[in-house]
């Protein structure tokens, strides 16, 4: 009997379960339950999603080299003895595997049109209702603190383990809903997401939350001078901006106070340390240990083994991971992912600035920001690219910045790969 399975709905519910399955892990780790669901989870997903597209030769073989190359750094790393045939390893190796490949998949997604953009923005959109609801109930006591016994920090994470992966996915989120001008309630999706980032309380996430703010701000500014903002809509956005700055003040001065509390407390040495949160440690202390070492100049090619790198780190008391995105993957399978990388942001940033430049658009103005800031994010914060909740909706962001002639809902013309309007949330 044969089953015909819809490729488009199956595609979204997996998207829409991804943090489903990182609050089971998030659980089981709290319980000191050693199930990797998260990595589990991982594998299932990306061959799903490779057999969907297997049939295009273009992307079959791009999954196939980036699968290779890395296969064949890691085979060079056990040869070398810089690595051992262990379940981190590989968990690892499947786990970068899947973040390089994921942009180009969610890519020709599009491209073939097995999803439209309206719809593959509502799956990203809705899955992170999740998120929002359990940060914005944490306060109630119905979820975690981000920070326990710290009397500077606060902030909540919900039912998950950690803050700045769900910072990374709700700027994402919210560069999305930015853009996208005709989602139903989309101002309480945009206020419920803003609210959470505040709540969590990371730094990077307010910072990012600040410049898309700053970029509305300029539009509207444009808009009230072109005379295109009519008498409802100026008297609501004094009225919110009112509030938003008589609250808003009260928050900053305690933030700032508090930042300024942590910073001398923790004996920051300057303030790139500071607002790294002194991971820079954790590279100083890899560089120490490995600078010269038994692995010699091969571990500037292949990198210095996964388990070794989480080894150094945590026997320094630096942490349980390299958290900065581009030093680990650096130092854990050496220079070609890295260029890898920085070939993949750099391309759909030039794509995403191109179109601007084009249009001179508010969405694609948007959707630059958001592509920078998220790459900011992983380079000076991490958790973006070895995270399988964050990367998701990053392949997602990169993969719809680099479709040509884009326009997102609710823009003035519609893209060759997009559907009726009335198909939006």
């Amino acid at each position: 009997m044969n089953v015909k399975i819809d490729k488009e709905k199956f595609i979204y519910l997996l998207i829409f379960l991804n943090p489903f399955f990182e609050i089971i892990y998030s659980l089981l780790s709290r319980l000191e339950i050693g199930i990797p669901i998260n990595q589990l989870s991982r594998m299932i997903v990306f061959i799903s999603f490779f057999l969907l597209v297997a049939k295009e030769k273009k992307i079959f073989c791009k999954v196939l080299i980036i699968f290779s190359i890395f296969v064949v750094i890691y085979g060079l790393q056990i040869m070398l003895d810089i690595a051992n045939f262990s379940f981190s390893d590989i968990t690892f190796l499947v786990k970068l595997i899947y973040a390089t490949t994921l942009p180009f998949i969610f890519e020709s997604f599009i491209k073939t049109r097995i999803v439209s953009i309206e719809k593959f923005i509502r799956a990203i959109i809705s899955s992170t209702f999740i998120i929002i609801f359990s940060v914005c109930i944490s306060p109630f006591g119905f979820g975690f603190e981000g920070w326990k016994n710290n009397s500077y920090r606060t902030g909540y994470v919900g039912w998950f383990r950690f803050g700045n992966y769900l910072t990374a996915t709700l700027l994402v989120s919210l560069c999305f809903l930015l853009c996208s001008n005709n989602i139903k309630k989309r101002y309480c999706w945009i206020f419920f997401t803003a609210l959470s980032l505040v709540l969590i309380g990371n730094k990077a996430g307010l910072a990012g939350l600040a410049c898309f703010l700053v970029v509305l701000f300029f539009d509207f500014l444009k808009r009230l001078k072109n005379g295109k903002i009519n008498k409802f809509l100026l008297g609501f956005v004094i009225a919110a901006g009112s509030i938003f700055i008589l609250v808003g003040i009260q928050y900053l001065i305690k933030f700032v106070y508090n930042q300024i509390a942590l910073y001398k407390a923790h004996n920051y040495k300057n303030i790139f340390t500071f607002l790294v949160s002194n991971r820079n440690l954790q590279v100083n202390t890899i560089k120490n240990a490995f600078a010269g070492g038994r692995y010699g100049v091969w571990g500037q090619y292949v990198g210095y083994g996964y388990t070794n790198v989480i080894n150094c780190i945590k026997g320094n008391n630096r942490g349980s991971s390299l958290e900065m995105d581009f030093y680990g993957l650096y130092y854990y399978m050496g220079i070609i992912p890295l260029i890898t990388w920085v070939i993949i942001w750099g391309k759909s940033l030039h794509k995403a600035l191109k179109n601007y430049l084009k249009n001179k658009s508010l969405n694609n103005c948007i959707l630059m920001f958001g592509i920078v800031i998220i790459m900011c994010h992983s380079i000076f914060a991490g958790h973006v690219i070895f995270e399988s909740l964050t990367i998701t909706y990053a392949s997602a962001l990169i993969a719809i910045s680099k479709i040509d002639k884009l326009e997102l809902p609710g823009g003035k013309h519609a893209s060759s790969v997009m559907v009726k309007q009335n198909e939006l949330i």
